[in-house]
């Protein structure tokens, strides 16, 4: 097979070329990654190693498995409130474990990556998760693919945490939601990375946007029917589809969820800078529009991922070839 014009500029630069794809978390905004791996693919560009953390690990480990996104755009497109809905325990919020458990997380993600183990796979991948008690960055690249994403993904509150070896492990976004670095350590020569995260200014802008959802008080989250009124939000917040978020008057309160995400991802933003300038290449979709669960647009989303990771690939080789 010819080598497609992006490697061949960039032979030029660097002798011992080997492609890294660092996949940032983002929630429903992770989406975009898929785009992203479309647009790689089409573009016969060739990725050697991949590094995920939450969002990122979910994709990054469909493409490290198949060498394609086919399965996980296809499950996306055909996800339906339903799926999400019965993944969401009362039982476990009432023990203030948090509302998805374990078991049912691991079926989904199995029904999106099969039960592979990081030696079966076609391209070698890392998995960032958290360790919760010390807040270090723990890099899975050895046994359960599943497990590892199952860690990577677990958003406190909305998840259950993962124990491993004696650690109980978080989203991997809390320590290294880029992780360009760990590519590095693995030998990347050359790294691309999309990115999905919001700048503070694009958070605060939706923060006041996603206000259109029910509200309610949350004040003694042990009561029964306050979680069962919980329970009814976040399964709101994952079930309803919208073309674009409606704005609301300023002083009223957003959904408990959204706030819980936006959060975190406003933190995050702060690490995010500095691996972005670790990277070689950064893309970063145009989903400032999109609420951090609203996981039913994701053709839109997929196709933002797309056109934005096309004209950036194509800016840089125009570049290097002059």
């Amino acid at each position: 097979m010819a080598e497609s014009d992006f490697i061949k500029v960039l032979r030029r630069f660097k002798k011992n070329l080997k492609i890294g794809l660092a996949l940032s978390s983002g929630s429903a905004r992770g989406e975009a990654h898929v785009g992203v791996i479309k647009a790689i693919i089409d573009k016969g560009i060739p990725v050697n190693m991949i590094a995920g953390a939450s969002a990122g690990a979910i994709v990054g480990a469909c493409f490290a498995a198949t060498g394609n996104v086919d399965d996980i755009e296809k499950a996306i497109y055909e996800a339906r409130p339903k799926q999400l809905r019965e993944m969401i325990s009362l039982d476990l919020a009432i023990r203030l474990k948090g509302f998805i458990g374990e078991e049912k997380s691991l079926k989904w993600l199995k029904s999106l990556i099969g039960g592979v183990y990081f030696r079966d796979l076609k391209i070698p991948l890392a998995i960032v998760a958290t360790d919760m008690q010390s807040g270090d960055q723990v890099v899975i690249t050895e046994g359960s693919v599943l497990e590892a994403v199952r860690a990577s993904i677990a958003m406190p509150v909305l998840f259950t945490p993962t124990k491993s070896q004696g650690r109980f492990l978080v989203d991997g976004g809390f320590s290294n939601p880029l992780p360009v670095d760990v590519l590095k350590n693995m030998g990347a020569t050359f790294v691309i990375a999309s990115n999905v995260i919001r700048t503070p200014e694009q958070a605060k802008t939706e923060f006041l946007k996603e206000g259109s959802m029910e509200r309610n008080g949350m004040s003694n989250i042990i009561l029964s029917d306050k979680l069962e009124k919980a329970r009814e939000e976040l399964i709101k917040s994952f079930a309803q589809p919208s073309e674009k978020t409606p704005a609301v008057d300023a002083e009223e309160i957003p959904n408990m969820f959204n706030v819980l995400i936006s959060s975190v991802y406003t933190m995050e933003y702060a690490f995010v800078r500095s691996k972005i300038r670790q990277a070689d290449i950064t893309i970063s979709p145009d989903i400032r529009n999109l609420n951090m669960l609203d996981f039913f647009r994701g053709r839109e989303v997929i196709a933002k991922g797309q056109e934005a990771a096309s004209k950036k690939l194509s800016k840089l080789v125009n570049r290097l070839s002059r």
